[in-house]
């Protein structure tokens, strides 16, 4: 059951976890409890100060991501001043997860071994990007690597160790950084075998910290995957009246392995990752400030089939299960996966056209809607569309894809009108989601 419950981890906690470039400042150990205030301040550093994104690692960690160097001495100082504020014990240590002499090992060389070894051994492209977390001290310059380092899963498994249990992930990305810093042991034992065996000693069980992220990119979803991933929702939890510690969220966190905190509005905190059947453990505790308000709240448009609904939570276990899509947060951008569905449609060129999108965030964030389809011969295509501060209705949405649609001439329309592309997507969506429902 552990292992089960871990590959079903929810995709929303992996991709805001994969930032790209910056430092990761993570708050360990959570020894006291971290009131409200804590942890908006927090949020609101972030926020200025890097990406925005906070995180409830599964020991019940916090972290923040995608610091940039400048503001790193500047961050640590407002969490010191947080951290003697509000009496928590937040100690914040530099570490080094694994040191290459630059002197002594080309780096070139380190990569095009590591490549040979991905071609050798059949590497297979799965999902999406991942993050390794390695030390810069160790000599990896950006410009030389520019964050465009494919390491795949291979084919003959790779075993993650957690908790010394051992099982095997599909996704790359399930992988939080105790997991990533097994695969790159891993890995080093591999290339100690393709005669590498100048690395100076691995660090283990270190309190990871603070790290630079080196994000891999180019790997294209596969939406079958993450059809198990409907039972998990997303909360939006006030601040500004409710009590919220660090040890509540730590139990949540290590009773649904993770969770991702993205600060809003008016001292308001979105939850990602957590299950749709979660009002009673939230009562236990004692969180009981859910906002429902529509300007800040999830809508899901009734082109597939059901109402916009004002609740930020996913009550409809079918819905949930026929919506395929995942949510990511990176790059200060919000990225909206819409995964093609060949079980229910019928024609290959159509696009399962599951939209999660947010009202009145144009002015904090950009948008980018990546749509992953299935076109002729099986072959699936990825458009991302990336726009800022326009998204403000689903029709302008709608518009721009049929562009880009019509442009890669997927289907036959060189020009498509909006309204028509709308009938037909939602006559298409709305009936297999009737048909879903009566066959289940």
């Amino acid at each position: 059951m552990f292992i089960d419950r871990r590959r079903k981890a929810c995709p929303q906690l992996n991709f805001p976890m994969l930032t790209g470039d910056g430092y990761i400042i993570r708050l360990f150990p959570l020894l006291y409890q971290i009131n409200s205030k804590a942890i908006n301040n927090i949020a609101i550093t972030s926020l200025h100060l890097g990406n925005g994104i906070i995180e409830i690692t599964q020991r019940g960690n916090i972290q923040c991501r995608g610091i940039l160097k400048v503001y790193i001495r500047k961050i640590i100082a407002i969490l010191n001043l947080i951290q003697n504020y509000y009496n928590s014990i937040l100690p914040i240590v530099l570490n080094p997860l694994i040191l290459i002499n630059e002197k002594k090992n080309n780096l070139l060389t380190v990569f095009y071994k590591i490549q040979k070894l991905i071609n050798n051994k059949n590497f297979s492209l799965r999902l999406s990007k991942c993050t390794i977390i390695i030390d810069k001290i160790g000599g990896f310059d950006y410009k030389l690597i520019q964050s465009y380092i494919r390491l795949i899963l291979i084919k003959d498994n790779i075993y993650i160790g957690l908790y010394g249990n051992f099982y095997y992930t599909h996704w790359l990305g399930n992988c939080g950084i105790w997991e990533v810093h097994y695969i790159i042991i891993k890995l080093l034992k591999k290339l100690s075998e393709l005669g590498i065996k100048k690395f100076k000693k691995i660090i283990y069980n270190i309190p990871m910290l603070i790290f630079n992220s080196i994000a891999v990119h180019n790997i294209v979803l596969d939406p079958g995957l993450h059809r198990i991933y409907y039972n998990y929702s997303i909360l939006i939890i006030s601040t500004k009246f409710g009590h919220i510690c660090a040890k509540n969220l730590s139990m949540l966190a290590k009773t649904y392995q993770c969770i991702t905190l993205l600060p809003l509005p008016e001292k308001k905190i979105m939850i990602i990752g957590l299950p749709i059947i979660l009002q009673g453990i939230l009562k236990k505790c004692k969180i009981y400030d859910i906002i429902y308000n529509k300007d800040v709240c999830l809508h899901i448009h009734p082109c597939i089939g059901y109402p916009r609904c004002k609740q930020a939570v996913f009550t409809s276990r079918n819905l949930a299960k026929y919506m395929i899509s995942v949510m990511s947060i990176f790059d200060s951008s919000i990225n909206i996966f819409l995964s093609g569905c060949s079980k229910f449609c019928s024609r290959p060129s159509l696009i399962d056209l599951n939209i999660i999108y947010y009202e009145n965030f144009y002015y904090l964030y950009q948008f980018t809607l990546a749509v992953v389809f299935e076109g002729m011969k099986n072959l699936k295509y990825m458009i991302i569309i990336k726009f800022s501060k326009i998204v403000m209705s689903i029709n302008h949405i709608l518009q721009i894809l049929a562009y880009y649609i019509s442009k890669e001439r997927i289907i036959k329309y060189k020009e498509i009108d909006c309204d028509v592309l709308y009938r037909i997507i939602s006559t298409i969506l709305y009936d297999n989601f009737e048909n879903y429902i009566n066959t289940n």
